[in-house]
Protein backbone atom coordinates (compact mmCIF):
# COMPACT_ATOMS: atom_id res chain seq x y z
CA UNK A 1 0.00 0.00 0.00
CA UNK A 2 1.00 3.64 -0.92
CA UNK A 3 0.54 6.44 1.32
CA UNK A 4 0.90 10.08 0.29
CA UNK A 5 1.06 12.62 3.04
CA UNK A 6 0.91 15.54 0.25
CA UNK A 7 -3.11 16.74 0.81
CA UNK A 8 -2.74 17.71 -2.51
CA UNK A 9 -2.39 14.25 -3.58
CA UNK A 10 -5.24 12.77 -1.63
CA UNK A 11 -8.55 14.18 -3.35
CA UNK A 12 -10.82 12.39 0.03
CA UNK A 13 -10.14 9.31 2.67
CA UNK A 14 -10.17 6.66 0.59
CA UNK A 15 -9.17 8.21 -2.97
CA UNK A 16 -5.69 8.74 -4.35
CA UNK A 17 -4.22 10.42 -7.51
CA UNK A 18 -1.52 8.27 -9.34
CA UNK A 19 -0.17 10.33 -11.66
CA UNK A 20 2.49 8.67 -14.46
CA UNK A 21 4.62 10.46 -16.50
CA UNK A 22 6.36 7.92 -19.23
CA UNK A 23 8.33 9.19 -21.53
CA UNK A 24 9.12 5.39 -23.53
CA UNK A 25 6.78 5.16 -26.51
CA UNK A 26 4.80 2.13 -24.63
CA UNK A 27 1.47 1.36 -24.99
CA UNK A 28 1.46 -0.65 -21.30
CA UNK A 29 1.18 1.58 -18.40
CA UNK A 30 2.38 -0.87 -15.43
CA UNK A 31 0.48 0.56 -11.90
CA UNK A 32 1.82 -2.19 -9.78
CA UNK A 33 -1.01 -2.73 -7.35
CA UNK A 34 -4.51 -3.48 -7.21
CA UNK A 35 -7.01 -1.26 -8.55
CA UNK A 36 -10.60 -1.19 -7.60
CA UNK A 37 -12.63 -1.94 -10.66
CA UNK A 38 -14.47 1.06 -12.46
CA UNK A 39 -12.74 3.20 -9.60
CA UNK A 40 -10.17 4.80 -12.43
CA UNK A 41 -10.24 7.62 -14.23
CA UNK A 42 -7.42 7.98 -16.84
CA UNK A 43 -5.90 11.35 -18.66
CA UNK A 44 -4.07 12.62 -21.06
CA UNK A 45 -2.92 15.28 -20.26
CA UNK A 46 -6.41 17.67 -19.90
CA UNK A 47 -8.06 15.49 -21.52
CA UNK A 48 -10.32 12.35 -19.48
CA UNK A 49 -9.73 8.79 -21.74
CA UNK A 50 -12.77 6.51 -22.56
CA UNK A 51 -12.23 2.88 -20.82
CA UNK A 52 -12.69 0.06 -23.87
CA UNK A 53 -12.52 3.10 -26.47
CA UNK A 54 -8.83 4.44 -25.55
CA UNK A 55 -7.63 2.05 -22.88
CA UNK A 56 -8.23 -1.12 -21.05
CA UNK A 57 -7.66 -1.91 -17.71
CA UNK A 58 -6.57 -5.17 -15.76
CA UNK A 59 -7.35 -4.12 -12.28
CA UNK A 60 -5.79 -7.72 -10.47
CA UNK A 61 -2.69 -6.77 -12.11
CA UNK A 62 -3.21 -3.05 -11.98
CA UNK A 63 -2.12 -2.39 -15.86
CA UNK A 64 -3.47 -0.06 -18.01
CA UNK A 65 -3.10 -0.47 -22.14
CA UNK A 66 -3.50 2.18 -24.01
CA UNK A 67 -5.18 1.72 -27.47
CA UNK A 68 -6.37 4.55 -29.39
CA UNK A 69 -3.95 5.95 -31.90
CA UNK A 70 -4.79 9.49 -30.21
CA UNK A 71 -3.74 7.72 -26.67
CA UNK A 72 -1.06 6.09 -28.15
CA UNK A 73 0.25 9.42 -29.67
Amino acid sequence: MYFDTNANNSIDQHEFVIIVKNSASTSTIPLGFMIVDGSETVRLGSQILQKDMDYTIDYFSGTINLISEEALD
